[in-house]
């Protein structure tokens, strides 16, 4: 799947889309030199990132169905990638179709990626007086 955010402009003006109604109505009363043309993007992803993911959605082009999946290292998989799943690890999920005859055996993949949420360490607590020595 494509991220659009990874090619946000970095430069003004861009409009999101909750900004529509704003830009539209502005353009219905403005003269015609002074209207602002609509690109927009989509609003940021507010979904669950641990939500399973259902791969097939991920090939390109227009793969058939019926076709069977395999996880990293050959094991059967049913196609739904969930990364709460130590069964399901980061890696590439291959989608393969069986044709009739005499066609060949088709196979496509889908490489997952997880990425480590950051860590900032545990809340902690410290007692100092003004007269003690500076500290890290």
């Amino acid at each position: 799947m494509r991220n659009p955010w990874l090619a946000v402009p970095d430069v003004a003006p861009f409009i999101l889309a909750g900004d529509v109604s704003i830009v539209e109505r502005f353009n219905r009363t403005a003269p015609p030199k002074t209207r602002v043309a609509l690109n927009l993007l989509p609003e940021p992803f507010q979904g669950n990132p641990d939500a399973p993911v259902v791969l097939f959605g991920s090939l390109g082009g227009t793969p058939n169905t019926g076709g069977t999946w395999t996880r990293p290292g050959g094991g059967p998989f049913a196609g739904t990638y969930d990364p709460a799943n130590p069964a399901h690890p980061a890696g590439i999920y291959t989608y393969t179709v069986t044709p009739t005859a005499p066609c060949g055996v088709l196979s496509s993949t889908v490489q997952v990626v997880e990425n480590q949420a950051p860590k900032a360490g545990t809340d902690g607590t410290i007692t100092v007086c003004s007269t003690n020595a500076p500290f890290n």
